[in-house]
Formats: C-alpha cells, structure tokens, sequence
C-alpha cells in the first residue's frame, strides 16, 4: 500500500503478509444489448476488502482514510514455488482508489477499498518452469474503459 507496508522477505520489501482479500469485477448492461459494448454498459468494482495483520502502518492506513487521501498504488500479488525459486504467478495492481473503513479485530485490519484503476497481470509459465509472458486486463472504473 504505496510506501507505508514493509518485510524483510527479499524481493517484497515494500509488501506485508495478506492474509485474506475479496473483490468482483461485473458489467452491468443497458437494456440496448445490440448497441455498442461501453456505450450499454457500466463497468463496476465492488468495494476491494483486505484483510492484513495490524502493525505500525495501522494509523497511517486509518489516517489515510480520515484525511480521503488517495492510495496510489496497492498491490496483491500470488506467489508460487517453482524448481525451488520464489516466482510471481500474478499481480494485481489497483491504483486511484479511496479508503472507506477501516477495522480491527484482534491481530487484523480488515480495510474497505473502493476501487478507481485495475491492472491484473497473469504470468504464464512452460512445464519446465519458464516464464514464457504474461496477460495483461487493465480496467479503469473511472472513466468505464478497459483494455
């Protein structure tokens, strides 16, 4: 979440643990289904819900939110083990978005996102373990076009 998370695993320096997140991507299409497709349709994100432990990037998320300051960047990324080498198996980068609560329970902040820019990116891998390219949906929820 732009520069306030931190680790000490290599390469993720800048990233915490996740422990949960949930988010759905949908177009809602007007009644003329035969017209063209951003001119009929909305294209919609619901509100992204992560789930990460509390520690002192807390009060920076909270005041964040408090203050309606933009979140530049928060990224999900899946990682995966392949011939014993830690790769990225997918990215997802959401951009432009706002806080709009924030929660804690116990050792977990649960943090409603609503969402402005995504960019989610699959990394594709041969069977011998590599990296042959990616795929790449960017979505922007802003101004309803996609690429």
């Amino acid at each position: 979440i732009d520069d306030i998370t931190a680790s000490t695993v290599d390469g993720f320096e800048r990233f915490i643990e996740l422990f949960g997140w949930q988010g759905e991507s949908s177009r809602l299409t007007g009644p003329d289904v035969g017209g063209p497709l951003f001119t009929s349709s909305t294209l919609r994100h619901t509100d992204l819900v992560i789930m990460i432990p509390v520690g002192g990037h807390a009060a920076q998320i909270e005041t964040k939110m408090n203050r309606g300051e933009n979140i530049n960047s928060l990224k999900i990324i899946r990682l995966g083990n392949i011939q014993q080498a830690k790769v990225r198996l997918q990215e997802i980068e959401f951009s432009s978005c706002k806080i709009q609560s924030f929660q804690q329970q116990l050792d977990r902040l649960i943090v409603n996102v609503m969402i402005g820019i995504k960019t989610n990116t699959v990394f594709v891998f041969d069977q011998s373990g590599l990296c042959t390219g990616q795929m790449v949906s960017k979505t922007n929820y802003i101004t309803n076009t996609a690429e």
